[in-house]
């Protein structure tokens, strides 16, 4: 199902993207292809991060423990 997703994607924009795979079953699906050329489980929550703290406000001031942003994998 994915190879056949990638192939659609490819034929459509005429070009041979870079393909990513993301999540918890990465490696899982990715073991099984040789379309998929970069495995980033973390990727999705990563960019979630980002959008998280460009949205603080400045200066950051957590109101409590519970709302302390997470930096670096803490």
């Amino acid at each position: 199902m994915v190879e056949g997703i990638i192939d659609r994607i490819r034929k459509e924009v005429r070009l041979d993207p870079l393909v990513i795979a993301t999540g918890g079953l990465a490696r899982t699906i990715a073991a099984e292809t040789q379309k998929i050329h970069v495995i980033d489980e973390n990727l999705t929550l990563e960019g979630l991060r980002i959008i998280y703290e460009r949205n603080l406000p400045d200066p950051v001031k957590p109101r409590s423990a519970e709302h302390t942003p997470l930096r670096d994998g803490q």
